[in-house]
């Protein structure tokens, strides 16, 4: 499992955004222009040392466009380097990623993703709080999925061909749990997330595209889900936690059958995160370093 998962999070990092302007469809549909957004922090700069002698540390530096928005982000380590490179449409909106065209309607809701590489694509469509989709890509068949929504636009239930999933959160819309359930409403496994309450300074980006990120790693189940993100870079590659993850448990029934991921956090004088020790089970160790624009 934990190879598969190496393998998204490798696919998931080439991520490279292209210009907005091939997609007509979201032109016409466009009716705002991009706007400047207000972080209190944003990071500059995250230095990753695992703590094997054979593994291979490396960094991510993070660029933001004049609306606060994330443009570049490029990672190094002592084999090379990558870029990945973010534009944007209007009203804030992501309009390509990874070879991949976002369209929206109206509402600004996200209702189409083409994948320009396999000539393959999906579509939302959406009733009132239920979200239907259907299509897929070369990898991943997203057919007669069905999500459910909250009123703050939150995925609380992924209804799948042979299984579903149910998420609920807490008062700062955190993820708290992830349960699976076979068809038969016999719950296979729950996944526990433990918060601090200081901000996580990645949370606000990539908003227009979080439905395709729910899909992307809940395709399956939250089990897979859960063996993907659970990484050092949780935050940076799901920005989608108010808080900073500290404990990811995985349970069958009441029963605790592993930890996934664990971090120790430092902060700074305004309580955003400095560093941190994690340690993923089964899988490797280290500390993160980070540090933001105008330090």
């Amino acid at each position: 499992m934990k190879n598969l998962s190496l393998f998204k999070i490798l696919i998931i990092s080439a991520i490279t955004f292209v210009s907005c302007t091939k997609d007509n469809d979201l032109e016409e549909t466009c009716t705002k222009e991009n706007f400047v957004v207000s972080f209190d922090r944003l990071v500059k700069k995250r230095t990753k040392q695992p703590a094997g002698w054979n593994s291979i540390g490396n960094t991510l530096e993070f660029t933001y466009n004049e609306f606060n928005l994330l443009s570049k982000k490029q990672k190094g380590n002592i084999d090379g380097s990558s870029k990945i490179d973010f534009n944007y449409g209007c009203n804030n909106n992501i309009s390509e990623m990874y070879q991949s065209e976002y369209s929206y309607n109206s509402e600004d809701k996200l209702t189409d993703i083409y994948n320009l590489s396999s000539s393959t694509g999906y579509n939302l469509s959406y009733n009132g709080s239920s979200v239907e989709v259907n299509g897929g890509t070369s990898y991943i068949d997203y057919s007669a999925i069905y999500l459910e929504l909250n009123a703050n636009n939150l995925v609380t239930k992924i209804t799948r061909k042979n299984n579903y999933s149910v998420l609920e959160y807490d008062a700062n819309e955190n993820l708290i749990l992830a349960k699976d359930f076979n068809l038969n409403d016999e719950l296979l496994k729950t996944y526990e997330l433990a918060y601090d309450q200081n901000p996580n300074p990645y949370y606000g980006q990539l908003k227009s595209i979080y439905l395709d990120r729910i899909l992307n790693y809940f395709f399956e189940s939250a089990e897979d889900a859960m063996n993907t993100i659970s990484t050092a870079d949780i935050d940076n590659i799901f920005p989608y936690f108010k808080n900073n993850v500290i404990k990811i448990d995985e349970r069958s029934n009441s029963s605790l059958d592993s930890v996934f991921l664990e971090r120790d956090f430092t902060y700074d004088e305004e309580d955003y995160p400095i560093m941190f020790q994690y340690k993923i089970y089964g899988y490797s160790d280290g500390t993160v370093e980070i540090t933001y624009q105008d330090e």
